[in-house]
């Protein structure tokens, strides 16, 4: 590490442990990545002097090169989390560093809070009383006792310590596959020596099993023509298996002798997702909204509790007291939640981590120490582990460590039967923007840009604006000729959208560690952004321009559990004022003629259009999944995809009269491999385009060591 020190530190609510890397806020453990943390160090150490940047630069990068934005970011994440513990602040010196504002000051010493306070009196034998000498022998004996004691217990914090500390480690990461098709939707089951895991080819899926030890996927004869695996009975006698169309769901459930023969199923049971209970009697369950369990022959279904969103990927605790999963929330969010065995509301895990949205896909090791699970920070999708506390005296919620950090994305980690291997997904994503050629009925590369996506051009049709890999906003000719880098990390930006007029680009931007995205307006040849509304003030998914490019509309807020309706900014006055009953609905797009609003329903499934004429919403289609929707230059066309379509098919709806045609799809490229194509809209000489999404993703094992 870069930041050396041994000393503990303590400012208002807050203790910073150099030496044993802890950062704690009224003695709970708050988490913070490696260089965050040598960057509050730092600050610390020199409380109340400017630290500037090249000391910075040269204490907590000592051996790479790093922009300035990223110890802005870094500063950034410090003062998020440390006003949640209030009283804290970090002084911006303008052009030359910062400065640690709140004192702090070196502890006294080793002062956890939970070890009981031993005082020791000195008592003096009274010589007028015959009995004093055998009262203070036993008060000292007591007190002897009682320092002894207090010894113990800081034996036992510091070996505690010492193991709650020991970091996990990979001792040998291995591929296993090398097809690259391996899909993480179907998951990996392990049974003793082999591994069952599905792999796609464009829309088509096989069950494939392979030696733990690696080796070419060979073929199971499954019971249906799709059938993903939830797991293993307890006693490995039975498969618990569903037969899927696509990967929206609403799967049959059947049972599956694992010896061969016909699956049966249970009851008329529809899941998302499915796993059985410890003992191998009941199953549980999630379809829709609803967490529920049945018995295994189809009886007994019982309602358990209802989420925000959907519920996948369950694990039950070893001893079977709990069971942990993932919560994918109606905008696509990521979060993991735990619930008891007995019918109660889950609560969720890591509430207090500074980015927990991409936490998901977790595994309960099988010695029930510790909980794997994967997540993605600082852009990079990687394997964790979450300790189990153990201790009675000291309980409190773990922070995550760290198992793996690149250089590919790795999620879904399932152990082994013995907990000294890991099987996990490697991922590795490319995107290309495509044009679809109509003579040839093919698709050709456009652009030379690679990794591009969120497309839009310019009203004149000369420039085009998009996103890259990275999430930094750009602009060119359509030609890509005089690209421009319009925004820099920390801020990352999506769905771009030209003025009319040209000169400026509005765009929705958020930064690494915000649970709030915010529309951005900055100039196409370049200049600083600026928020349409106040940062922070809202969650914003998307955003475009009125007609005459004087206001913007924004998508429906997400705060809380009560969304606000869809609003119009005047970018002159900037008041607001709200469009009726669209609380319900995102992804606005507003009509080049200024009549109409086009917007989906916020379950991603609808098609609506606002006439400001009648003031009345329309619906116009519905759709397994609808990405996005654009409008044709007329005003009269619309134009939709839905990705959950077996082709992923593009569809155009004439809104005077609402008639619906299918425009082309994506079958030949999904048929080459591909694992997403999303439409981007025309071009300005009518082509259509698509980000065409190739994954190469393969499993890996990991013999690891945790603690």
């Amino acid at each position: 590490m870069g930041v050396p020190g041994k000393t503990t530190y303590e400012f208002g609510k807050w203790r910073l442990d150099v030496a044993e890397h802890l950062l704690l806020c009224d003695g709970v453990p708050v988490p913070l990545t490696p260089k965050v943390f040598d960057t509050l160090v730092l600050l610390v150490e020199n409380a109340g002097s400017l630290v500037s940047k090249d000391e910075f630069f040269r204490r907590v990068w000592p051996d790479a090169f790093v922009d300035e934005s990223v110890l802005s970011q870094n500063i950034s994440v410090l003062r998020k989390t440390l006003n949640g513990g209030g009283g804290v602040s970090i002084e911006t010196v303008p052009k030359l560093g910062y400065r640690f504002v709140t004192p702090a000051r070196p502890a006294s010493g080793l002062q956890p809070e939970r070890l009981p306070h031993v005082t020791t009196v000195s008592h003096q034998t009274d010589p007028q009383d015959p009995g004093s000498g055998v009262k203070s022998g036993s008060r000292q004996a007591k007190a002897a006792a009682i320092v002894g004691i207090a010894l113990l217990l800081c034996a036992a914090f510091l070996l505690r310590r010492s193991f709650q500390h020991s970091e996990p480690k990979v001792l040998r990461f291995k591929a296993l596959t090398s097809s690259g098709h391996a899909e993480p939707w179907g998951g990996i089951t392990v049974d003793g020596s082999r591994l069952y895991f599905l792999e796609r080819q464009g829309r088509n899926f096989q069950l494939l099993q392979t030696s733990v030890t690696g080796g070419e996927g060979t073929e199971v004869a499954a019971p249906f023509p799709n059938t993903r695996v939830f797991g293993l009975s307890p006693d490995s006698s039975e498969i618990l298996v569903g037969n899927f169309s696509d990967m929206g769901g609403h799967m049959p459930l059947s049972t599956w002798p694992a010896q061969g023969g016909p699956p049966r199923r249970v009851g008329d049971v529809v899941v998302d997702d499915a796993v059985w209970f410890p003992d191998g009697k009941r199953i549980l369950y999630t379809y829709d909204q609803g967490v529920f369990s049945v018995d295994a022959d189809g009886t007994g279904s019982r309602h358990l509790f209802d989420i925000n969103g959907t519920a996948v990927d369950f694990s039950w605790r070893p001893d079977g007291s709990s069971f942990r999963f993932t919560i994918i929330d109606g905008k696509g969010n990521l979060s993991l939640w735990e619930a008891a065995a007995s019918p109660q509301a889950p609560h969720r895990l890591l509430a207090h981590w500074p980015d927990p949205s991409g936490a998901c896909c977790g595994s309960w090791m099988p010695d029930g120490r510790n909980y794997v699970f994967s997540a993605s920070q600082d852009g990079s999708e990687d394997i964790w582990v979450l300790p189990e506390s153990k201790d009675v005296l000291w309980r409190h919620e773990q922070v995550p460590i760290r198992l793996t950090n690149g250089p590919i994305n790795l999620s879904w980690p399932t152990p082994d039967k013995d907990g000294k291997r890991l099987f996990a997904f490697g991922l590795q994503y490319r995107s290309s923007p495509v044009r679809f050629d109509p003579s040839h009925n093919s698709f050709v590369p456009y652009l030379t840009s690679q990794g591009i996506f969120d497309i839009a051009f310019s009203r004149d049709g000369k420039w085009v604006a998009y996103t890259a890999e990275g999430l930094t906003l750009w602009r060119s000719r359509i030609d890509g000729s005089d690209a421009l880098q319009l925004t820099t990390a920390p801020l990352q930006s999506t769905r771009p959208r030209w003025s009319p007029d040209g000169s400026r680009i509005l765009f929705i931007g958020f930064k690494p560690g915000s649970v709030s995205s915010t529309p951005y307006i900055v100039p196409s040849n370049g200049g600083a952004p600026t928020p349409v509304v106040n940062e922070g003030t809202g969650d914003f998914g998307m955003a475009d321009w009125s007609p005459d490019g004087n206001s913007v509309v924004l998508d429906s807020v997400s705060r809380s559990d009560q969304p606000e309706d869809m609003s119009l900014v005047n970018l002159r006055s900037h008041a607001r004022s709200s469009i009726p009953e669209s609380k319900d609905k995102d992804y606005v797009r507003w009509s080049p003629d200024g009549r109409y609003l086009a917007a989906r329903s916020s379950n991603e499934k609808a098609l609506f259009i606002f006439d400001f004429q009648t003031q009345q919403w329309r619906q116009l289609a519905t759709a397994q999944y609808i990405p996005r929707h654009e409008w044709d230059a007329n005003s009269r066309d619309l134009y939709f995809q839905d990705a959950l379509s077996p082709s992923q098919t593009i569809f155009r709806i004439d809104v005077s009269n609402g008639k619906i045609e299918p425009i082309f799809d994506f079958r030949q490229l999904l048929a080459q491999g591909a694992a997403q194509c999303t439409f981007e809209g025309r071009s300005p000489d009518g082509s259509y385009l698509a980000s065409i999404r190739r994954s190469v993703s393969s499993i890996y094992s990991l013999d690891v060591q945790l603690p």
